[in-house]
């Protein structure tokens, strides 16, 4: 074989192998850097469900409008396609919010944004309790993530 061809071949392969990795590395282009912030931004909102209509307005936290949790429950047992859809329970004569999200990240940044609607740090309290993460307290309702389930849960005082 002619040592030329050799060398030509070995000289493609090293400008395949440079250019190919200088594409790689390149950061995103401002399209894919707007859909990424999107998504993180629409993730902070609370989401709208077609699986039940029923919605409540209630007058102990700000902020959330919730679904029938019992109906809503029947539709998506575990809640997993109902992620960030706040969902309205009673039981024993009490209330109480639960809001299935994907990250305990995300759930300490929808907590914060929950506070922030209620008056801010200045009317909560911080508290602790096994199972329990970021868990704040006011007036009206309590407040915190239930590691174990992955929920937001919000407790009516009465």
């Amino acid at each position: 074989m002619d040592l030329n061809l050799i060398f030509g071949i070995v000289i493609a392969l090293i400008l395949l192998i440079y250019y190919a990795n200088k594409s790689a590395s390149k950061p995103p282009n401002d399209l894919n850097t707007k859909v990424k912030d999107d998504i993180k931004k629409s993730s902070l909102e609370f989401q709208t469900t077609d699986l039940i209509a029923k919605t409540y307005n209630i007058n102990w936290v700000n902020g959330i409008v919730p679904y029938d949790g019992a109906k809503l429950m029947k539709k998506d047992f575990q809640l997993n396609n109902s992620l960030n859809v706040p969902a309205l329970f009673s039981q024993d004569g009490s209330e109480y919010i639960m809001i299935k999200v994907t990250t305990e990240k995300l759930a300490k940044k929808l907590i914060d944004k929950i506070i922030d609607e209620n008056g801010g740090f200045e009317e909560f309290s911080e508290g602790s309790s096994s199972g329990w993460m970021y868990l704040q307290s006011c007036n009206t309702f309590t407040i915190g993530y239930l590691t174990q389930h992955m929920v937001i849960r919000l407790n009516k005082h009465d």
